[in-house]
């Protein structure tokens, strides 16, 4: 046994209230290193958290991108036959692609010492920095870890109470694969992904962690008990920006904060969607999500409207550019909504609304060049140049 080990800080009491933020406040004591055959389903040294299907989506996607120019291309009878069955599979109800291949991570249960346990994962050896935690049922020698971040190094560890003692099992490493986009699992919903893992035009990469795209969690589509608590406990989101329109009697939820107030700042913009973000009015919003992202304070944040796709995809798009990630894999990032489409149809850049999109902020912005028209979109709209190169030196790693 290390002498890093023994003063090793436990953040929390292992029992069935880990996740609770009091918990992991209190000081406990120094757990004890025990016996424990631990081991991952995976035993690579590099772990895939993309599914088979998503694998066999992506494929198709490349190879009919450029396919999808127009929707008048779409409804041509001579339409390639891997466009026509990738479509299919998008536009086919009940089925969701959106969501990550978890790892499986497995134990010995002999007795009754785990059967209040959990798995923490973190990005250092010590589990201070970047740490997850999971809460397997009650009596489970398993547990899915999933939705870690991409390209990372991870250190894995079970931790439990034996005769009043906290123990834990000898350290697992293993790396995640370097495969966009990070999709996020929220028990209930789908469609949450991390703003960051995408590398730049310049040769930097977007930090992960920070910033959080999806869905609506109170609404039509509503997360679980189970979903906030990832959200709260495992990605430490600290403000919601909520781009639904106003309250209605179809929609009484919009504007309403999902998160409790004393955890979670709460921010309401009815935003509009492609076109419908150049008025004045439009562009105020616009510049306040900005200063509400420029505040490492209010990070990290999730943003929202109901189902993640074109208000969100519409602002997620310009900030994309003013970080100059690649054209190619900004429209990537817009089309990845479609893993979604049961809900929502497929979302591919060739629509109207986006094409209009694209051809207005060309020409407002007077500028031929994507990440310039990006830039100069919030310049017009009273983000100064010194908040914007702030903004790329919080959001891009060194």
């Amino acid at each position: 046994m290390t002498w890093k080990k023994l003063w090793l800080p436990v953040l929390f009491a292992v029992t069935c209230s880990f996740v609770c933020a009091a918990a992991e406040k209190a000081e406990s004591p120094v757990p004890k290193e025990a016996e424990c055959c631990l081991f991952l389903s995976d035993s690579g040294p590099v772990i895939s958290q993309r599914t088979d299907m998503q694998n066999r989506l992506t494929l198709w996607h490349d190879h009919v991108a450029k396919m999808l120019k127009s929707e008048e291309e779409m409804k041509k009878e001579d339409l390639s036959p891997d466009a026509k069955y990738w479509m299919r599979l998008m536009l086919t109800d009940g089925l969701d692609f959106a969501s990550p291949k978890p790892i499986i991570c497995l134990w010995d249960n002999r007795g009754e010492k785990k059967k209040n346990c959990l798995v923490e994962v973190a990005e250092d050896k010590f589990f201070q920095e970047g740490v997850m935690r999971f809460v397997p049922e009650k009596g489970k020698n398993f547990l899915e870890v999933h939705s870690l971040k991409i390209g990372k190094k991870y250190f894995l560890r079970l931790l439990w109470e034996e005769e009043g003692t906290r123990k834990f099992s000898r350290t697992i490493s293993f790396s995640t694969a370097p495969e966009l986009p990070r999709w996020i699992r929220v028990d209930a919903i789908s469609n949450v992904r991390d703003f960051g893992g995408w590398k730049t035009a310049d040769g930097k990469r977007v930090r992960q962690g920070l910033f959080f795209r999806g869905p609506e969690l109170n609404g039509k589509i509503a997360a679980s008990p189970k979903g906030l608590a990832m959200l709260l406990e495992n990605l430490k989101i600290r403000t919601d920006i909520d781009l639904r329109g106003p309250k209605s009697e179809k929609r009484p939820a919009n504007g309403t904060p999902a998160f409790p107030a004393e955890k979670v700042q709460f921010y309401h913009f009815p935003l509009g969607a492609y076109g419908g973000i150049f008025s004045a009015k439009q562009r105020e919003l616009c510049k306040g999500i900005f200063r509400i992202l420029l505040d490492e304070r209010n990070l990290p944040a999730y943003i929202h409207c109901v189902g993640g796709a074109d208000r969100t995809g519409t602002i997620i798009f310009l900030l994309q550019g003013v970080l100059k990630v690649p054209e190619e894999e900004m429209l990537r990032d817009y089309e990845l909504t479609s893993m979604f489409a049961a809900y929502r149809g497929i979302r591919y850049r060739g629509r109207k609304a986006f094409l209009a999109f694209r051809k207005a902020l060309r020409e407002k912005t007077g500028e031929e060049d994507l990440h310039k028209q990006c830039e100069k979109y919030f310049l017009d709209s009273g983000v100064t140049a010194n908040e914007i190169a702030a903004f790329r030196k919080l959001f891009l790693e060194e």
